[in-house]
């Protein structure tokens, strides 16, 4: 594809796109927080982006870092559901479609 214009990126607390695809409107960047609790990839992205970085409110009960991350993608996501790194991510997944 050679229109960039077409293409709808949503970036979900990982990897910053380049300047260009950044300034490009349809492109979206979030990582989530529960209160003062934010997702793994927060600091970083929020530090880069300024206001720019969208911010997804996470459900009370997850709150620790992987939880938060994991909550962009997976509805399920707890504290107690999601306790280690990606082996729990997708645990009884509910595919978190706000996006669309």
């Amino acid at each position: 594809m050679n229109d960039p214009d077409r293409i709808e990126l949503v970036v979900l607390d990982g990897f910053v796109p380049d300047a260009d695809r950044r300034t490009q409107a349809s492109t979206q960047i979030w990582s989530a927080v529960s209160g003062v609790h934010k997702a793994k990839n927060y600091k970083d992205l929020k530090d880069l982006l300024k206001d720019d970085l969208l911010e997804f409110t996470a459900k009370k009960d997850c709150t620790k870092k992987w939880a938060l991350h994991f909550s962009l993608v997976n509805a399920a996501a707890t504290d107690d559901l999601i306790r280690e790194l990606i082996q729990n991510g997708y645990k009884d997944c509910e595919a978190n479609l706000c996006w669309l």
